[in-house]
């Protein structure tokens, strides 16, 4: 069933540009992967490959297609507004698990990661120099962060990441002061 209509999907047809549609993306994903270059479409960029179908051609039309390749797993597309998720469109999921997992994975990244907490102005660190994975989507990515629950926003700039908390628990009883990530102005 449809998580959203609760209709069954099974024996529905599906339009053959939204096929089309597939296999154009799954080039694009291909390419991107060779020349090493992320595999995030934006919004103008995935209703232009959208146009090669020739049938997806108005908003409406590329919504319904692009809901339907993220309920399939072909892409990752979130309606999400907050830092501008809603204009990503992930065309190769599996690169998007593997960002997702670089931050709490790669031991050399966990010296930014104390007690569980990650100070934002320390996740362009974790993506420093990696043309796979650029800085220009850091708000995007700790957005994602928060949506698959790897991290939550505890506000003044940090993040904590629960798989990388300590596992001797904390003197305090329940609180962890933040670190002061304002600059004085005085």
């Amino acid at each position: 069933k449809d998580p959203d209509t609760h209709e069954h999907v099974i024996g529905m047809q599906v339009p053959s540009s939204y096929i089309d549609l597939q296999r154009l993306l799954e080039t694009e994903a291909k390419r991107c992967r060779e020349i090493e270059k992320p595999p995030v479409l934006n919004q103008k960029e995935f209703a232009l490959l959208a146009e090669g179908t020739g049938d997806i051609t108005d908003p409406e039309e590329l919504s319904l297609a692009a809901h339907f390749l993220h309920d399939n797993g072909v892409i990752l597309h979130y309606n999400d507004y907050l830092k501008g998720l809603n204009n990503l469109y992930f065309i190769d999921p599996v690169w998007l698990a593997d960002m997702l997992a670089h931050v709490i994975t790669v031991p050399q990244r966990h010296s930014f990661v104390q007690n569980g907490l990650l100070l934002e102005t320390h996740l362009k660190f974790i993506f420093r120099g990696n043309r796979y994975y650029p800085e220009s989507y850091l708000a995007q990515y700790m957005q994602l962060l928060e949506r698959f629950e790897i991290a939550l926003s505890l506000g003044q700039g940090a993040l904590l990441i629960p798989s990388m908390l300590p596992e001797q628990r904390p003197a305090l009883p329940f609180a962890m002061p933040l670190p002061n990530t304002r600059h004085n102005t005085s």
